[in-house]
């Protein structure tokens, strides 16, 4: 039987279980925490989480107290620690990667990520940074939610970058690997960009830098010019996910050899992704773009730099992986994604003529 007595007793329990989900304090991590951040981890991933340094007490303390990463944490009013959000510095930039961001299944859909990512960001500006960035999942749509909430702006995706992750108690997509998707949030106002491309990119670069909230000036010169230095410069390394990340900081009459013969040694090497990276306001970039295409390499987005530091990404999948379940909020990203499968289709239909 319904009565005042038995709504306010039972108003009175809701509340009293909705103060102990509370997030009752944030903070800078200390190496006394660091074990209670081991625990809230295990809590979100299990064992699966990429960052196995979250596992090792030691290897977490050190990552903070050389720099690499600064923890920020939230605790609710029991001391536990409920949640993590990591700073992970890129100093030669003034950009911080905003990382590592869980929290403990019983505290999902509250606000806490949101809180954390929050303060977080406050931290990252008040260091200097002039940006910063996130990478989120695309297996579900939750870290990408909490990054646009922060006003962080899709620019990039890397298709098949990482491991793929189990979330506990999160309803995901099955796939081989997890495709990332890069965004961005800028600290302060940023000059136009004078951009150096193929036409075929002008619609969807507009896109993205019109969601950045950056102008831009589209240039055109003739891709098929060779370009003038005789020797290429390419910066080449494996990441932590099995993946070769290609810097090309000079384009030479000899870049397309270079570019085949790291794809040829990757092959052997049983490399996952092939991931390339040119300055955007590189006269010579048409005649990369043009190279890239004809060998299978695919649009990625655009990596977000400082005046004239941005980079075009274009990605090369070495286990003809599709872009397939791939889950994605917004607009500008779900425009992103819808470009590279037309891309991907239509290198299978050049494939297929070839073959004939």
């Amino acid at each position: 039987m319904y009565n005042n007595k038995t709504k306010s007793c039972a108003e009175h329990k809701n509340s009293t279980e909705k103060n102990t989900l509370d997030l009752n304090e944030m903070k800078i991590m200390d190496e006394t925490e660091a074990l209670g951040v081991i625990k809230c981890v295990y809590n979100a991933y299990g064992k699966t989480f990429v960052n196995k340094a979250f596992y090792d007490e030691n290897k977490l303390i050190n990552l903070n107290k050389e720099n690499n990463l600064i923890s920020c944490i939230g605790k609710n009013k029991n001391s536990q620690v409920i949640g993590h959000v990591g700073i992970s510095p890129n100093k030669n930039l003034k950009t911080s990667e905003i990382c590592a961001a869980f929290v403990h299944s019983s505290y999902r859909g509250n606000g806490c990520l949101n809180k954390l990512a929050d303060f977080a960001i406050k931290t990252s500006k008040s260091r200097g940074d002039i940006a910063c960035y996130v990478y989120a999942v695309t297996s579900h749509y939750y870290s990408q939610k909490a990054a646009h909430k922060n006003n962080f702006k899709d620019c990039a995706l890397f298709l098949h970058k990482a491991p793929s992750l189990n979330f506990k108690n999160i309803k995901s997509k099955n796939r081989e690997r997890e495709s990332l998707l890069l965004s961005f949030r800028y600290f302060k106002k940023q000059n136009k960009r004078n951009i150096y491309v193929t036409q075929k990119y002008e619609k969807i670069l507009k896109q993205i830098y019109e969601n950045l909230n950056i102008p831009v000036k589209f240039k055109y010169k003739k891709f098929s010019i060779m370009p003038t230095p005789s020797k290429s410069s390419i910066d080449a390394k494996k990441d932590n996910y099995n993946n070769i990340i290609l810097n090309i900081k000079t384009i030479g009459k000899n870049i397309c050899e270079e570019i085949s013969n790291i794809i040829i040694k990757s092959k052997k090497e049983n490399i996952n992704s092939i991931f390339l990276t040119i300055n955007i306001e590189n006269k010579d970039t048409p005649y990369i773009i043009s190279y890239t295409e004809k060998i299978g390499f695919l649009f990625g987005g655009v990596l977000p730099g400082d005046k004239n530091k941005d980079l075009l990404l274009f990605q090369y999948n070495l286990k003809n992986i599709p872009p397939e379940n791939i889950i994605i909020e917004s607009d500008i990203g779900k425009s992103l994604l819808n470009f590279i499968k037309n891309q991907y289709k239509n290198n299978i239909k050049n494939q297929k003529h070839k073959a004939m």
